[in-house]
């Protein structure tokens, strides 16, 4: 897979500027350019239609800010690398939430897009060793086995032994069985498409439960209490999905 071109669509203002980084990108055997625009507006369609694994956005576009043009993109759950080409670091800190391959203050040299180019193959490398690990995980019918991102690596974990977990839109907390707290490079929607099972109960804006630990509803304090052998949580609740659950009439609420 890593002898493949990586596919890339340029989003420039100019259009001298778009061509210099075209030509720049061109001396490299590794890309291959399959759109290029001055638009913003073009360039999510180019990029919804073309589904690239790599784009260079420019942070100030003409008819869009560049930060923005990526929230669209991603807010429709398109998620390809960004590269972001900016004429100063101005921007840089605040694209982190956006999590950039890179961040490029022009002028952009064949230095910086060679550094550049070795992160992508190191990502492409990871993302083949997750998509390996996936396979493994459904082998031998252990259809519970899942395998979630952590920062420098991967961790292969049973759904049963997950309590609940804390998310927000770039990271997660999972509290197992048996006490011990694991770190997840992934945001809440991510990690629940990795779970993918009806036992996981979002139960609030950050939280989803596993239903199998769940024992009792504290319904006057807004409260989830979790039970696994010797060992209790307690997790937030929201007032609709108390009301969701009491409708099952399984769990005792009081």
């Amino acid at each position: 897979m890593l002898d493949l071109k990586i596919t890339t669509v340029i989003v420039e203002k100019d259009r001298d500027e778009l061509n210099d980084l075209l030509l720049k990108l061109k001396k490299f055997k590794e890309f291959s350019i399959v759109g290029k625009t001055t638009s913003g507006n073009k360039g999510v369609s180019l990029i919804t239609n073309l589904a690239p694994q790599l784009v260079f956005v420019n942070v100030n576009l003409q008819d869009v800010d560049g930060l923005e043009f990526i929230r669209v993109l991603q807010n429709r759950n398109i998620f390809p690398e960004f590269v972001l080409v900016a004429n100063d670091s101005q921007f840089a800190y605040e694209s982190l939430v956006l999590k950039p391959l890179d961040y490029l203050v022009k002028p952009v040299n064949k230095e910086l897009i060679q550094k550049l180019l070795d992160r992508m193959k190191l990502k492409l490398r990871k993302n083949e060793l997750l998509r390996k690990m996936d396979v493994f995980s459904h082998t031998d019918n252990i259809s519970s086995k899942r395998v979630f991102k952590q920062r420098g690596g991967v961790v292969v974990l049973m759904l049963e032994e997950i309590i609940y977990c804390k998310a927000n839109l770039t990271s997660t907390l999972l509290i197992l069985r048996c006490g011990e707290e694991v770190h997840l490079t992934t945001g809440i929607s991510e990690t629940l498409e990795v779970i993918n099972c009806e036992d996981f109960i979002r139960v609030g804006r950050s939280y989803f439960i596993n239903r199998n630990f769940l024992r009792k509803i504290d319904k006057r304090n807004y409260k989830y209490k979790m039970c696994c052998e010797d060992r209790s949580w307690e997790v937030p609740a929201s007032k609709n999905t108390i009301s969701q659950l009491e409708k099952l009439n399984v769990y005792p609420i009081y």
